[in-house]
């Protein structure tokens, strides 16, 4: 089963190698990129929010994989930090950069089970010594057997 967003695929080879990813292996994000979050989340000014939908700063720990034109993985996964975070994208911090504009997303929200997303990014932009990388979620990769199988998921996960 090849999962479409927006005339883009992921193929199931590309979804299992995402599945597949051992979060422990994984090295952390380097502190100092925590430490600029919570800077700029301390000198943002929520008064000025211009959004379609309401974000929440939130710095969490996420997987990337990185991925190429044709969907298949591109660079070895990484962890990076959330900087925040809406129903419809999420922004990130890091010390690389994203080469390509998709990538497979995993994030762990306490007391659910982790889940893949698809994101579409929209902006990599450097500044200083880190990337400030955008997104917006195209589509969740199925991660249970029912639903990787190709039968529908019946909306109670």
């Amino acid at each position: 089963m090849t999962i479409l967003y927006d005339s883009y695929s992921v193929s199931p080879a590309t979804a299992a190698v995402a599945l597949a990813i051992d979060p422990q292996t994984l090295a952390e994000p380097p502190a100092a990129v925590a430490t600029m979050i919570a800077r700029l989340h301390a000198a943002e000014d929520d008064a000025d929010e211009r959004r379609e939908h309401s974000r929440r700063q939130v710095i969490a720990t996420v997987i990337v994989l990185p991925l190429d034109k044709c969907g298949q993985p591109s660079d070895p996964p990484f962890k990076a930090y959330t900087r925040d975070l809406t129903t419809h994208s999420i922004a990130l911090l890091h010390t690389r950069s994203l080469p390509h504009p998709h990538a497979l997303l995993r994030i762990a929200i306490p007391g659910r089970p982790p889940r893949w997303l698809q994101i579409e990014v929209l902006r990599c932009r450097a500044s200083g010594a880190f990337y400030d990388i955008a997104a917006i979620f195209r589509g969740e990769i199925p991660t249970d057997s029912a639903t990787a199988a190709g039968r529908k998921s019946d909306g109670r996960d």
